[in-house]
């Protein structure tokens, strides 16, 4: 059997890197579901599919809320990060499209929260949101020191620990 170890300083970046994350998911989450007409009317605009508009416009906000729900308990934690880490992937890629010019008149309803970025500024900022995300998926899933059992072991401070 092995015993696990957290570490002080994963356990830390990983809190700020949740924090950071639901610092950008809860207004955004928020903005979507209390303008909800706002936003649909904005996904309908958007140039994709039309069969694809009604699905995308109810999903991305529930998509958001079940992030942050997921990011703020320990237990589902990386469950949070992964739904963090798609959906940067797929509003970055969304981004790098309209920047290549594959959408035209492509439209931004972030919120408050980017609101004034430039599409490229935009692009940065996510992709730094999907590094932040993939980041924090890495250190949770090794979030661990594997230790045998049976084994005595100095702590920090000089303490034995099993």
């Amino acid at each position: 059997m092995e015993k696990k170890i957290n570490t002080p300083l994963r356990r830390t970046l990983i809190e700020v890197i949740i924090i950071l994350l639901l610092l950008l998911w809860i207004p955004v989450a928020y903005e979507k579901i209390i303008k909800f007409g706002e936003f649909k009317n904005s996904v309908f605009r958007q140039p994709i599919p039309l069969w694809l508009k009604n699905p995308v416009a109810h999903l991305v906000p529930v998509a958001e809320a079940t992030t942050v729900v997921l990011l703020i308990f320990r237990r589902t934690r990386l469950w949070g990060l992964y739904c963090s880490l798609v959906l940067m992937i797929i509003f970055t890629c969304f981004i790098g499209l309209a920047l290549v010019g594959g959408y035209k008149n492509a439209l931004c309803h972030c919120g408050a929260v980017i609101t004034g970025m430039s599409w490229p500024m935009h692009f940065f900022f996510n992709f730094f949101l999907l590094i932040l995300s993939a980041y924090g998926i890495y250190l949770t899933k090794n979030n661990k020191v594997q230790i045998p059992s049976g084994e005595l072991h100095r702590g920090l401070v000089g303490q034995k620990t099993v």
